[in-house]
Order: structure tokens, then C-alpha cells, then sequence
């Protein structure tokens, strides 16, 4: 059948089942040199408008038409008399996949990465990764602030159009709703992750997540935490106003943008690695003591502690508070100086 819709099958033929694929199995299809993935409904009686793997090809097929990367699709047959029942063929593309449509941990980390990378010689480009972070804004919340305080004008225009034009772009493709909706969802939310503690605290990583799980209640908690946070981005604000290293600048925006949020969850903590690669990377360049070294190397221990300790303690509270003092003694003392020769 394939063949007779123009698909050049050589060599062996071998059919494999994919993981994953939802409710409509999926299989990987092998031909010689050639290889493309197999989706068809599942065997058996079905309500007419469940398992539309047509519908599915369809949409994949106005997309491409559209630009929107999605994997090329050849052929569908609705003939259930071929293989019995409906599929469709479409290209294999190699990749990492995530079983989370949410991306958590994943987007904030490289998006801060890349815009911080890209701010001194690129800053419009750097304003768009920032402006893509509006989807998980509470990372978002200090980074124009450091902008205005060092003058990165440009970066900051851009971040703000990226996430104005983002915003219309959803308005357009779903309707208002979403949005006139979001603010009640948002505070629901709020409730049942900080107070009403729908998660162990050690899930929090927060100071606030810290501080519930060291026995405090909401109020105390939030004021522990807002008190902290105003200390850490009062620092910031000031390391950013200094003619220092910019990748000091960077580490301490990375790491002070983790520690304002009380919404931190573990798998956010990816993000830590953004600031801890400026501060080595500053370390590499202008030298470094042994007691700093030997920090990032016991902040690195930490981060396998919180992980082994997630739902008991939230750690990683405590590693971000110990990277940012590291980092802000390093902005205000300077790099060490190098050893006479």
C-alpha cells in the first residue's frame, strides 16, 4: 500500500512498537536506510470522534503548510482492509522527547542561559528569551529591574514586546478567555501550593517551602521569605549597578532570580546551573582561592543531597541562599589576587 503512495520502501522491512503515543499505538517502521513512525487507532469498537488519527494527519499537515516544525506526513489510510485499522505515516525525527508537555525545569534554565549569554553584545535577542520566561513569570520578576538599573534599554524593550506580542499571538489562536481566566486560576493555584499544601514542602524549594517545613505557618513563612528575597534583590540591584565582571552580574541575576520566587519546585532547580556556570566560568578567568573552589564543589554535593532529600527537606533553598553569598562576596571583594611569581 505504502508503495503505491510513492514511499521508495527498500531493503528488509521491520516494524517495532514506540513507547508512549498515548491511546493510538505507534510504531517505528524500518525500511533499508529509511525510517518513519506509524500511528493508527487502536483495534476494536470506537466512538466515531475518538482516536482521530486522521484528524491528527490533517492538523500535522496545515501545520507544516503554516511553517510550524512538525514532523512531515506521507500517507494516510482510512481502508481499515489494509492493516485494520486507520493510520497514517510520517517521518521519523530523532530527538530527546518529554513525557511533560509543561517542559518543567527544562525552558527556564536555558532561556535565562541564553539571554543572559546573548546581553551584552545581542540585547534584543536576549530581550526575546526574556520575554519568552512571561510563561513562568514568577523567574521573570527581577530581571527587568537589573535591566533598567544597568541601562540595558534595548533588552529591556524587547523582553517587554516579546511577551506583548506572545500574549496577543494566544489571544488569537484561543480566544481571551484563557487570560480572563487566569488570575482566578493563578490565586487557586497559589492557595493550593503554598498554603493549603497540596505537595510535601520538601517539593517547595523555596525559602518559603523551607520555612513550612521547618514548622512555620503561611504568614511567618511569607514574611521569613519576603524578608529574604528584598535582602537578595537589593544585592543584586546594587552588584548590577558595580563596574564589575558581567559574569559575576549574570551569576548573581541567575541566582537571585531563584531565591525571590516562592514558587520553586525541585525539577526548577535545573535552572541553578546557569548562575553556578557564570561563577566558574569568572573563576576560570580571573583566578579563584581554594576556599572558593571548594565551595562550588560542596554546593555541587548539595544539589545531590536535595535531590536524594526531596519531600523531606527542601535544600535546595539553602544551596541557592550559599551560591548567591559566594557570589555576592565575590562581586564586592573582588577575584583573589594572583600569587607572586
Amino acid at each position: 500500500y505504502l508503495r503505491d503512495q510513492g514511499r521508495p520502501f527498500q531493503g528488509p522491512l521491520r516494524v517495532e512498537q514506540l513507547t508512549g503515543g498515548q491511546s493510538n499505538p505507534t510504531y517505528l517502521v524500518t525500511a533499508g536506510a529509511e525510517r518513519y513512525v506509524l500511528r493508527c487507532k487502536p483495534p476494536g469498537a470506537l466512538l466515531p470522534s475518538a482516536h482521530a488519527v486522521d484528524r491528527e494527519y490533517r492538523v500535522m499537515r496545515a501545520l507544516a503548510d503554516a511553517g510550524v516544525p512538525v514532523p512531515q506526513v506521507f500517507a494516510l489510510c482510512e481502508d481499515p482492509a489494509v492493516i485494520g485499522t486507520a493510520f497514517f505515516l510520517m517521518e521519523y525525527v530523532p530527538g530527546r522527547v518529554f513525557w511533560d508537555a509543561t517542559l518543567p525545569g527544562l525552558d527556564p534554565a536555558a532561556l535565562m542561559g541564553a539571554g543572559l549569554s546573548f546581553l551584552e553584545r545581542w540585547p534584543v535577542i536576549a530581550g526575546v528569551c526574556f520575554g519568552c520566561l512571561f510563561y513562568k513569570s514568577q523567574f521573570l520578576l527581577l530581571f527587568p529591574l537589573l535591566f533598567a538599573i544597568a541601562g540595558h534599554w534595548r533588552a529591556l524593550a524587547a523582553t517587554v514586546a516579546a511577551g506583548a506580542l506572545l500574549a496577543i499571538a494566544s489571544s488569537l489562536a484561543f480566544g481571551v478567555e484563557p487570560w480572563l481566566a487566569f488570575p482566578a486560576a493563578l490565586t487557586e493555584r497559589a492557595q493550593a501550593a503554598l498554603v493549603v499544601q497540596d505537595l510535601a514542602w520538601g517539593k517547595l524549594q523555596s525559602v518559603y517551602g523551607l520555612a513550612r517545613a521547618l514548622g512555620l505557618g503561611a504568614l511567618p513563612a511569607g514574611i521569613v521569605h519576603a524578608i529574604l528575597a528584598l535582602l537578595v534583590a537589593t544585592l543584586a540591584c546594587l552588584i548590577w549597578r558595580r563596574r564589575d565582571s558581567f559574569d559575576v552580574k549574570a551569576a548573581a541575576a541567575a541566582s537571585a532570580a531563584l531565591i525571590v520566587t516562592p514558587y520553586l519546585f525541585a525539577y526548577d532547580m535545573a535552572a541553578i546551573v546557569i548562575p553556578g556556570a557564570f561563577l566558574v566560568k569568572d573563576l576560570i578567568e580571573r583566578g579563584g582561592t581554594r576556599r572558593e573552589h571548594a565551595a562550588i564543589f560542596g554546593l555541587f554535593c548539595g544539589l545531590f543531597a536535595m535531590f536524594a532529600g526531596a519531600g523531606i527537606v527542601p535544600l535546595g533553598a539553602i544551596v541557592n541562599l550559599l551560591l548567591f553569598s559566594l557570589i555576592a562576596q565575590r562581586a564586592f571583594r573582588g577575584p583573589a589576587p594572583s600569587p607572586a611569581v
